[in-house]
């Protein structure tokens, strides 16, 4: 080993490496590891003459003492194969994975049932709109779009294919909680919609709304409105479309089910009129208010009938608790109002509102 700075290189010498993991909750430290990184004086090496006879007989022996050794120990790897990602444990590559392991149990929560329901929920009903409307965005741009906010996530779905279809936009959500997936040009804020935005005023072109009926309270809705024109620029968009919590054409079952889901809706003060929407956007100062009018049919778009008791047995503990029904006595109304959504040809609406914010 040379160099040609005198000045500052230095034998090595015998040098320790230390621990550089340091102490952890679930790493233990190795002691420090000392290396001898002198030269090597070739004058200090003693070889050793082998008789060849011997060395024969010898290598012959272990030869037959390496076999049933392997032998043995292919056995026992058989044996204990199932078991062979544990065996290392105390180890430093096992004691590393299991801390990678315990970190990401913390790091990534795990779904539970009710959760998984609503977002298959939320994507089923997606892509229905999608196929009535043939396009996730029904508002015409003069320009495209730069930066995109989605006002309450969902599922995430509809902002990714958005990210996809306008790559050069930036697109921004804004919910609670947050989905999984994120692409390069997504940002997501965990923030209350509610409260003051994380955006500044007068820098976004468009804000998509949709699915907040039952999430937002009544006195909420001015509020988020008057956030959404706060952060569009002049003569920018929004658009919000929002499913009747209510029905129409229903049976008798399912029209009980609809009135103790009313009343279920005004004890929380989530039962928002729709014609109030148009209303309130005037009042807060947008202009050009469009509706647009979607109804589809309970029955048909879940072509089947498993899919159809699905959207009832999300409620199944709610109504349960409420009206003091048993598990068996809620299965029998909930095929009643099944059988009766195709009968009666029951159907849901959804109203999507355009609206901009003036240029002066």
């Amino acid at each position: 080993m040379t160099s040609n700075n005198k000045e500052t290189w230095k034998s090595p010498g015998c040098c320790k490496i230390p621990n550089v993991l340091g102490n952890s909750a679930y790493l233990k430290p190795d002691p420090p590891v000392s290396l001898d990184l002198r030269p090597i004086d070739p004058s200090k090496h003693i070889s050793k003459k082998i008789n060849p006879v011997n060395y024969e007989k010898k290598n012959r022996k272990n030869m037959g003492n390496q076999t049933s050794r392997v032998l043995s120990h292919k056995k026992k790897y058989e044996c204990s194969k199932s078991s062979s990602n544990t065996s290392n444990a105390g180890s430093r590559r096992g004691s590393i994975t299991d801390c990678f392991i315990k970190q990401n149990q913390n790091l990534v929560p795990v779904k539970n049932e009710e959760e998984i329901k609503e977002k298959d929920r939320y994507q089923r009903m997606h892509y229905m709109l999608k196929l009535v409307n043939k396009r996730n965005i029904l508002t015409t741009f003069n320009q495209s779009p730069s930066i995109i906010v989605k006002s309450g996530l969902d599922d995430g779905i509809w902002t990714i294919e958005v990210a996809t279809e306008y790559p050069d936009a930036k697109i921004i959500g804004l919910d609670s909680k947050l989905p999984d997936i994120q692409l390069p040009n997504q940002t997501y804020y965990r923030t209350d919609i509610v409260h003051t935005w994380p955006i500044p005023a007068n820098t976004v072109d468009f804000v998509y709304q949709r699915n907040m009926g039952t999430r937002l309270q009544k006195e909420h809705w001015p509020i988020v409105l008057r956030q959404m024109f706060t952060v569009l620029k002049k003569g920018a968009c929004i658009e919000l479309v929002e499913h009747e919590l209510f029905n129409h054409q229903l049976g008798p079952v399912s029209t009980e089910i609809r009135e103790h889901y009313r009343d279920q809706c005004k004890q929380q003060n989530l039962a928002l009129d729709p014609q109030q929407i148009p209303i309130l956007l005037n009042q807060i100062g947008f202009e050009g208010i469009e509706c647009k009018v979607i109804d589809v049919p309970l029955g048909e778009w879940p072509d089947e009938t498993d899919i159809q008791k699905a959207q009832f047995k999300n409620k199944k503990n709610e109504f349960m608790s409420n009206w003091g029904l048993t598990s068996t006595a809620y299965d029998q109304m909930m095929s009643q109002a099944v059988e009766e959504i195709e009968r009666y040809r029951s159907f849901t609406r959804f109203n999507c509102w355009m609206a901009k914010k003036p240029l002066l």
